[in-house]
C-alpha cells in the first residue's frame, strides 16, 4: 500500500511540474510576441489611414501628393504615431502612387505593397519573407 501511495505522489508531482513548465513556456512566449502583435496592429491601422487619406487627397486635388507629410492622417491613440510613417516608403508621379512598409513580425519579415492609379481601386500585396501571401 505504501508503494502505491509513493507512486501516486510521484505521478502528482511529475504532473504538476509538467503543467507548470508548460504554463511558464506559454506565458514566456506570449510575453515576447504581444508587443510585436500590438505594433503590427498599429502599423496596419496606419496603413489603412494613409490609404484612405491618399484617396481623399485624390478626390479633392485630382492628383496624389508628392510626400506623405502633405496628408492629414488622424492618429486616434490606438498605438499608431507619426514616427511610424518612417517605416513607409512612398513615391508618386501625381497620377499614381506606390507605397510600401516592412516590419519584423514573429521571427519573419512582413512587407506590404500598395499602389493605385488616378483614384481607382488600389492594388495591395503582402509578402512574408519575400513570399506572396494570398
Amino acid at each position: 500500500m505504501k508503494i502505491k501511495k509513493n507512486i501516486l505522489l510521484i505521478i502528482i508531482i511529475a504532473g504538476t511540474i509538467i503543467i507548470c513548465s508548460a504554463g511558464y513556456q506559454f506565458f514566456y512566449y506570449a510575453h515576447k510576441i504581444v508587443p510585436e502583435i500590438q505594433y503590427f496592429s498599429a502599423i496596419s491601422w496606419l496603413d489603412a489611414a494613409v490609404r484612405e487619406s491618399l484617396y481623399d487627397y485624390w478626390q479633392c486635388n485630382k492628383k496624389y501628393p508628392d510626400k506623405l507629410s502633405e496628408l492629414k492622417i488622424p492618429f486616434p491613440g490606438d498605438g499608431a504615431n507619426p514616427e511610424m510613417l518612417e517605416k513607409f516608403s512612398y513615391s508618386s508621379d501625381g497620377q499614381s502612387y506606390k507605397i510600401e512598409w516592412s516590419i519584423p513580425y514573429m521571427n519573419n519579415t512582413l512587407t506590404r505593397h500598395n499602389s493605385a492609379i488616378e483614384g481607382k481601386k488600389e492594388v495591395s500585396k503582402s509578402y512574408l519573407n519575400g513570399h506572396l501571401v494570398e
